[in-house]
């Protein structure tokens, strides 16, 4: 960006360069002197909030007149009125006195209460831009000033709630700074005409912007009269344009009144409205969308204009400042409007990009602007625009060409033929010779084009016209809509078509039409038909209409899912209880999983379902069927567990596609399901197959005592062993480090010495090996073999050296475990292991234990002092030989610790052992 800015000044000549200093100089002292003026007029309201600050009262009653006192509001907001004006009117203070909105962040009212915090959101999107200035003139700045609703009169109070609060605040804090005055005027006497262009906050204070002089009279005579030809895109325009005005005369000090400067300075608005649109595009749209349209050297324009307004240039009041390298406009309609603006401008050369995106609702601003903007010369598009049928009928009644093009090339029934509640307009157009096959410029639609894409359009629940009229039966506007062409397919945002709408309101006539016009079993896109839906919201009705027009009740979703499933899944008891009765298959099993609705209501833990099911004839030890589908999923609703331990064996499948009802239930700790499944018979010591487990591994894993202890008193095999690994229940336990579990299992006859089939270890092994130290004191006081050797000779010893488990392996020595056992293959002993890995803790513990520090293993005749060589680890073997290790020992290949360190050529351990050896000793 910086680049960009140089090669701006670069091209600019010396005399013009000398200029541009000089008026940037001008504008830097008055902005400095703008800053000293509103810290002198932060000073000076915060000392009349002071000398405004009432005594404590319990009330303050405003009269009943046109007109209030600035104390009266005041004193009505501190002394804690229980009613909406006292937090209002004291967030106005509130805002008031902050020097800066910006330092506040975007929404520093995030975490108040809702009901204030929607007053924060609309006072701040309405009156960011501006600050009345509460001093002598009315000269006013941007700054901050913050204010929610205003008030009526109702009930002798001051009330800040009303129908027309926004234009009537407005009004109000206009009045208030354009003449320093002590009476608030009631601004009451706007009717609902003006409703069209009062619908945004920000519009307000646009009004009182654009409307200065309107609001001066307005002041004298307490009446206020809008412009008829005022609507959001020419409130935009003038505001956009006063910005202009001001800019050029307050921040550039030019006389606009002389014909050079009007010449130039058209050829500066012109650049400094393509700056904005340009900004706006960089703002609104997504990377994505910018790359496809066609602007050359959008970006880069774009980044040289972010330049400039990041160094502080091009300052008008409309861009705050650039955040990411995205502009950041003081209000996010003003985006939209210079949005609309560029494709105005541009529309054919991007005809594919707004066919394809104008219609969205993120989209919705930028059009009506867009639209408004092209039909500027057409008092019959405008009028269409506005939906005003008396106007539209008055117009042609006049001799309105009903034909006539805008500049977008479009007619009035273009627009008419996408407009919300439109149709009164249509039948006039069409009744005074509209043409309908006439084609536009901006997409090259005719009429018919356009009102086939109006008629599915939605508004913000993502109702269409036909979903609206099917959900208030109005069978005669369905019957019209669908035969021009309506979607009858169409979702809402909660997922309800128009026939789906229709069955929960029972609107009968609307069922028996759209039956044979809608696909009643067509799926979504996951594959859910209306009786999924309906399963899902619980809505017996629906399904019971369903089924009446022949819905299929075993209907399979994208997962193989019935509504039985989704019922199980939801517990949705009566639904399922309907479906049962009504023949849907209770053992039908997904592609998922290949589970059946009891294995989610198992799942869930409900247990009403479980008894429904079972009661039914739910098969109680069905598993995997060979037809099903593995699952591709890994986050299927919290029942994917893919818990792998290499080092311990312990293998939990990421698929639970071959669990029976008990294996779930006992994973879950759903003891009561677990008492009816064992009641009706399930089996104890079935083992699944991914794995081999029984229910009690899964349970003595999970750690649910409960489920475990009844299980055992039902005869569950304590000893069971898992069919891979020949895992017990008491190993997985110990693996776990669940050491309540692992009581229970030896209270209730588990053998602590049984030894897996994968490395032969025990117990005690693993809770070394995973150093579970309580675990481990317990297996050795309920009488555990602290020497027990698994295959290949480890000892929990060696385990706990090895892992570098310094407790553990003080533990075992304080119970009396052999410090110097050795291994079947390479006979290592406890400190071979801690010297190979660097232990050096574990190392000096065994050292003060006593270890043996010469021993030669097995394959090459070392001691632990030429491990720790072979592995550099030089403080191990400084610890060893300051513990006694003889560094003239030699290996079965004759080789000292020094003799190592040379072939490695490690240079620190040679320094320290070449003094120590001595070099005269023969090799043996």
């Amino acid at each position: 960006m910086i680049s960009d800015a140089s090669e701006y000044y670069e091209n600019l000549s010396r005399e013009d360069l000398l200029n541009h200093l000089k008026r940037e100089t001008c504008l830097r002292h008055q902005l400095e002197q703008e800053l000293k003026e509103r810290e002198q007029f932060i000073q000076e309201l915060q000392q009349r909030i002071l000398e405004l600050r009432p005594k404590q009262q319990a009330s303050v009653e405003i009269a009943n007149t046109p007109t209030c006192t600035e104390e009266q509001f005041y004193e009505l907001a501190k002394c804690g009125r229980q009613s909406a004006v006292s937090s209002r009117i004291s967030l106005f203070f509130f805002f008031y006195g902050c020097s800066s909105a910006l330092a506040l962040g975007d929404e520093p009212w995030a975490s108040l209460q809702p009901n204030v915090r929607q007053c924060c959101d609309v006072l701040w999107s309405g009156f960011l831009l501006r600050r009345v200035n509460w001093g002598q003139g009315g000269e006013s700045s941007d700054s901050v000033l913050n204010v929610q609703h205003t008030y009526n009169k109702s009930a002798g109070f001051a009330d800040m709630s009303g129908e027309w609060y926004e234009i009537k605040m407005a009004t109000l804090l206009f009045l208030r700074g354009l003449n320093y005055t002590e009476d608030f005027f009631l601004a009451t006497n706007f009717d609902g005409a003006d409703r069209h262009f009062t619908g945004i906050p920000l519009q307000t204070l646009l009004l009182a912007e654009v409307f200065e002089n309107d609001l001066r009279v307005y002041q004298e005579s307490k009446q206020f009269n809008f412009h008829e030809e005022c609507d959001l895109f020419l409130l935009y325009d003038r505001f956009v344009e006063k910005k202009w005005d001001v800019y050029l005369s307050e921040k550039k000090k030019e006389d606009t009144s002389n014909i050079g400067v009007q010449r130039d300075n058209e050829d500066l608005k012109n650049i400094f409205m393509s700056n904005h649109m340009i900004a706006a595009l960089l703002r609104i749209l997504s990377p994505k969308d910018l790359s496809v349209l066609k602007y050359k050297d959008l970006q880069v324009k774009g980044s040289r204009f972010i330049g400039r307004v990041e160094q502080g240039y091009d300052h008008t009041g409309i861009i705050l400042g650039i955040t990411d390298g995205v502009p950041r406009f003081v209000h996010h309609t003003f985006a939209e409007y210079f949005t609309a603006k560029w494709f105005a401008m541009n529309f054919s050369e991007n005809r594919n990009f707004v066919e394809h995106n104008f219609w969205e609702s993120s989209y919705e601003v930028v059009k009506s602007i867009f639209d408004r903007i092209l039909a500027n010369d057409s008092d019959l598009h405008i009028a269409v625009l506005r939906n005003d049928v008396a106007a539209v009928t008055g117009l042609l009644e006049k001799g309105a060409e009903v034909n006539f093009r805008d500049m977008g090339g479009r007619s009035a029934l273009h627009l008419a033929a996408v407009q919300k509640n439109g149709e009164d307009v249509i039948k006039i157009l069409l009744k005074h010779g509209a043409d309908i096959h006439l084609a536009d410029e901006v997409l090259q639609w005719t009429g018919l084009r356009y009102a086939d894409k109006g008629i599915n359009s939605k508004d913000k629940q993502g109702k269409t016209p036909l979903f609206i009229a099917s959900e208030h039966n109005h069978l005669e506007v369905v019957k019209y809509l669908t035969e021009k062409g309506a979607d009858v397919e169409i979702c809402s945002r909660d997922g309800y078509s128009p026939l789906y709408i229709a069955l929960l309101k029972g609107n009968t006539n609307v069922i028996h039409f759209l039956k044979d016009v809608a696909t009643v079993d067509k799926g979504s896109k996951n594959g859910w038909t209306l009786m999924h839906t309906a399963s899902t919201n619980g809505h017996l009705n629906v399904i019971e209409h369903l089924l009446k027009i022949n819905a299929n009740i075993n209907a399979c979703n994208k997962y193989g899912q019935t509504p039985l499933h989704i019922a199980a899944k939801k517990n949705n008891v009566k639904v399922l209880q309907f479906l049962i009765q009504e023949g849907a298959l209770v053992n039908f099993h997904d592609k998922t999983f290949g589970w059946t609705p009891l294995n989610y209501a198992i799942q869930e833990g409900y247990l009403d379902i479980v008894e429904h099911l079972l009661n039914a004839g739910a098969e109680l030890d069905v598993c995997e069927k060979n037809n099903m589908a593995q699952s591709e999923s890994d986050d299927q609703v919290g029942m994917v567990h893919h818990l792998t331990d290499m080092e311990t064996g312990l293998i939990i499948p990421n698929k639970m596609n071959s669990w029976t009802p008990l294996f779930l239930a006992s994973w879950y700790g759903h003891l009561d399901i677990v008492k009816v499944l064992t009641v009706k018979g399930a089996q104890l010591d079935v083992c699944e197959k991914t794995s081999g487990r029984s229910a009690l591994h899964i349970a003595a894993e999970k750690n649910h005592i409960s489920v475990a202890e009844h299980l055992i008193e039902k005869g569950a095999d304590i000893n069971i062993r898992g069919q891979l690994g020949g895992l017990t229940p008491l190993h997985v336990a110990s693996q776990r480090g669940n050491v309540e579990m692992v009581m229970l299992l030896i209270e209730k006859g588990a053998h602590m010495e049984i030894q897996d089939r994968i490395n032969g270890q025990t117990p005690l092994h693993n809770a070394a090996w995973c150093c579970h130290f309580e675990l481990a004191k317990c297996l050795i006081n309920k009488g555990a073999n602290i020497n027990a050797t698994d295959g290949s000779g480890w000892t929990p010893m060696h385990i706990a050296a090895e892992k570098n488990h310094l407790d553990m392996v003080q533990l075992l020595v304080e119970y009396g475990a052999n410090i110097n056992t050795r291994t079947n293959t390479y006979d290592w002993t406890p400190l071979h292991y801690a010297a190979k890995y660097g232990r050096s803790e574990i190392v000096e513990f065994l050292i003060k234990n006593n270890a043996e520090l010469e021993v030669h293993d097995a394959m090459r005749g070392q001691i632990a002092l030429h491990i720790a060589a072979e592995n550099s680890h030089l403080h191990v073997i400084k610890q060893l030989v300051e513990g006694g290790t003889s560094v003239q020992v030699r290996d079965s290949n004759g080789m000292t610790a020094l003799d190592i360190a040379l072939a490695q050529n490690d240079k620190l351990m040679v320094e320290f052992l070449k003094p120590l050896t001595d070099p005269i000793i023969p090799r043996t």
